[in-house]
């Protein structure tokens, strides 16, 4: 998780006008490659889930809303506690 948390610093301090939510969710797929798993919802899909709210706040934007969702399903030994992450990150 320590290189995971590395990586996720080299952006976060990155201005709206760079770190737009579609440039955000295509950085955030580089996770991948840490043996996360990320999906990326967009608008339409939003819409068929009916996401309405989370649409709401991303009405105030120029830019189309995303919604990404990162799954990590941890060390499997059943020695060890599990680890849960949570991040909320809202970007207009």
């Amino acid at each position: 998780m320590q290189r995971v948390s590395s990586w996720l610093e080299t952006f976060v301090n990155e201005p709206s006008n760079v770190l737009n939510p579609e440039a955000y969710a295509k950085r955030i797929k580089e996770l991948s490659k840490f043996g996360l798993k990320v999906e990326v919802l967009n608008e339409a899909k939003m819409k068929r889930l009916g996401m309405w709210s989370l649409l709401g706040v991303g009405r105030g934007s120029q830019y189309e809303s995303q919604l990404v969702i990162i799954r990590w399903e941890g060390n499997k030994s059943k020695k060890k506690k599990p680890t849960m992450l949570c991040w909320k990150r809202c970007l207009f």
